[in-house]
């Protein structure tokens, strides 16, 4: 024959803390679950919370058929992350005169990757600055960078 234990919890009880008991296994439940929606969120690959990340000079992140310091330099670089967005903001100086087009987002092996990029056509002349912002999907693990090309169709992805 089982025998069958019944406690009686007093939740309206206070505890030692002076809050009933009732509230603070409610508060214990919801910081869990909202820890557990954040790390859900960020990835095991994504462990930081910062979302700015600058770089000098990108031109260091060498892509495949990108132009040479020669037609343009990057004097600044920086990719934010918010939500499903990335946002790499530029600025570079034009040393030929022409149109550009300037691919910025996840870069693996030297080539771009499709679902991670985002473009800009420009144009200039030779001396002049310009500045911006190009936008793509987010992602939390990888190298991102920024190149300039003189037509699309010599972007290489992967």
């Amino acid at each position: 024959m089982p025998i069958f234990h019944f406690f009686a919890i007093d939740l309206n009880a206070p505890t030692s803390l002076g809050v009933p008991l009732g509230v603070l296994l409610l508060f214990l439940l919801l910081m869990r679950a909202i820890r557990e929606n954040t790390n859900a969120k960020a990835g095991s690959s994504y462990a930081s919370s910062q979302t700015h990340y600058t770089s000098a000079n990108t031109m260091t992140v060498r892509m495949r058929g990108e132009l040479s310091d020669a037609y343009v330099s990057f004097r600044f670089s920086e990719a934010e992350f918010r939500g499903s967005q990335c946002y790499i903001n530029y600025t570079i100086e034009l040393h030929k005169d022409g149109p550009f087009v300037l691919v910025a987002g996840k870069v693996d092996n030297q080539k771009v990757d499709r679902g991670y990029y985002g473009l800009r056509n420009i144009s200039g002349t030779a001396g002049e600055v310009l500045s911006g912002t190009i936008t793509c999907r987010s992602f939390y693990s990888g190298t991102w960078g920024i190149g300039a090309y003189r037509d699309s169709k010599d972007i290489h992805f992967c």
